[in-house]
Parts: C-alpha cells; structure tokens; sequence
C-alpha cells in the first residue's frame, strides 16, 4: 500500500467533527510503498491527527510531512504530525504516553488520555517507536519512526 493511501485512510476515519480540517501534506514521495501494516498505521495516524485538531484552533492547519532517515544503521520512514496547539510544557513531556493522563492545561476539552498510548502501541507492534516535541502554547509534534521495510518500488 502506499503512503498516500495510508494516509488518506486515516483522514478518511476522522471524526465528522474535524472531517473539515485543513491538512497540508509535505510528503517526500507519496507513492512510497511500504510493508508495515497499513491498518495499524493508518489506525495510528489518526489518533494523533484527532489530538491535533482537538488541541489547536480550527483555523490553524494540521501538517503531515515525511521524510527518509537513518538510525540503527538502517533508513526508516518518519511521518510528522504536527499542530500549532495548546502544546505540552515540558515538565510534562514524561506523562504524555501514560494511559489516561491528560495535562491540565486540557480544560474542559473532551478526551480520554487515550490517543498517544494507542498511537505507540500500535507502531511499537510493528517495530517503530514514536518520538514527541512540544512546547506549552506553540504546539505538538510527533514523529512515527516506521521499520526499515519500505520500498521505492511503485505498482505499475
């Protein structure tokens, strides 16, 4: 499947509410295909992009960019997912994948605690991890390292 595909699944998923979102891909080849499993990435996209609408202005875009990189000795598709949020202060940072927690500078804002613990899960399965960045009052970043199993390979 292709990343774009994956993508356009997990967008395709979203809540009816943020069905309207602007979401700007910066995808450095949207036909890569990879052989991570498509449902469970797809599934973790989409948590982390209802967190971003939930924490940020309606006006403000959602970004997804992607890009090659190498660690372990190996190159690995990282896809960002990043918001110009609420954002999480640093002496937070440690909770944040922590089942049920939510920051208080959530507010009344509806969740559960839910969405990042079930994003690492779902990529930890595959053999990826999730790396986070944020900033009280600038935003979320969130970087999915996927397993070095992809191909540049494009279906004919």
């Amino acid at each position: 499947m292709s990343l774009s595909s994956v993508l356009d699944a997990a967008i395709d998923s979203m809540p009816r509410i943020d069905r309207g979102r602007r979401i700007v891909r910066s995808l450095h080849d949207p036909e890569l295909r990879f052989t991570a499993d498509p449902v469970r990435t797809a599934q973790a996209v989409l948590r982390l992009l209802v967190n971003a609408c939930r924490y940020s202005m309606s006006t403000t875009p959602i970004r997804i960019r992607s890009r090659i990189e190498s660690a372990d000795d190996a190159d690995h598709l990282v896809l960002t997912i990043a918001d110009r949020g609420i954002g999480i202060s640093r002496a937070h940072l440690h909770r944040a994948f922590e089942p049920f927690w939510r920051g208080p500078q959530t507010g009344s804002t509806p969740g559960q605690g839910m969405g990042l613990p079930i994003a690492r899960r779902l990529i930890e399965a595959q053999g990826g991890w999730i790396e986070l960045r944020s900033a009280l009052g600038v935003g979320t970043e969130v970087d999915i390292w996927l397993p070095p199993d992809f191909s540049a390979d494009r279906p004919a």
